[in-house]
């Protein structure tokens, strides 16, 4: 939603996700995601970097469990 009028329909990009962790002090913050397969979704390592702990994350529609943040080893 841009200026009260919607952009987009939801589910036009059903590869977008909205990653919010929360910081270190406990506000959330915004990041974007690309679903890869029913289980990846990739994200900046800055995004998650620090949030090892924290396993709730949510995109647009529903909220999902994270079991586990994979980081690629030259971040």
């Amino acid at each position: 939603i841009i200026g009260g009028n919607n952009v987009t329909k939801v589910g036009k990009w059903p590869w977008q996700v909205l990653v919010l962790p929360k910081n270190w002090d406990g506000e959330l913050h915004m990041c974007g995601g690309t679903v890869n397969s029913e289980r990846w979704i990739l994200t900046a390592g800055h995004c998650v970097r620090s949030k090892i702990n924290d396993t709730d994350m949510f995109d647009v529609e529903e909220a999902v469990v994270v079991l586990e943040f994979v980081f690629y080893n030259h971040f």
